[in-house]
């Protein structure tokens, strides 16, 4: 069982951010929220949220896109914010698991085994591919799973909606 801390964090203009978590549990990405990061959620709510601001004001508009790090308990990941929305996580580290238990580190036929129906496509950048997973449709057609490996195993996932989530570059 994990044990549930409470980390300090930094914050100039764009920076390292901390959120308490395992309040209820173990941190999980699940199909609409990593801990209090909401898909789909604007800035000033996921700021209300953390107790922080994560942007300085006014450096937001309908065609922007940044990758602000943030550390949620013990875990680093970097969240993607596209116009005045949170649309997707990314996951770099070994630690953070989806709701089937899949993360970095895992094998490729952990993913295939805990989805099934995942896509498979080549990789831009190196010898694997991208496993991407379709959440089920109760839950929406705009959000996706992706899964980045090398010939072994996931190298890092990213959680989100699309089209952002789909991006390979990040915001480039």
């Amino acid at each position: 069982m994990r044990k549930c801390t409470r980390s300090k964090g930094l914050l100039l203009a764009v920076g390292l951010l901390s959120i308490a978590s395992c309040a209820s549990g173990p941190l999980i990405v699940e199909w609409h929220q990593t801990g209090p990061v909401e898909y789909g959620m604007d800035v000033p709510s996921l700021e209300r949220a953390i107790g922080y601001p994560i942007m300085a004001p006014g450096s937001r508009g309908d065609d922007f896109c940044a990758m602000v790090p943030l550390t949620i308990g013990v875990q680093e990941v970097y969240v993607m914010i596209g116009g005045e929305q949170i649309v997707r996580i990314d996951v770099e580290e070994p630690g953070l698991l989806t709701r089937e238990g899949v993360g970095v580190g895992d094998p490729i036929e952990a993913v295939l085994a805990a989805y099934p129906d995942a896509i498979q496509t080549k990789h831009e950048y190196v010898d694997g591919f991208y496993l991407t997973v379709s959440a089920p449709p109760e839950d929406g057609p705009e959000i996706r799973l992706v899964f980045e490996t090398d010939q072994t195993q996931v190298t890092g996932y990213r959680a989100g909606l699309l089209p952002f989530v789909g991006w390979i570059e990040g915001c480039s």
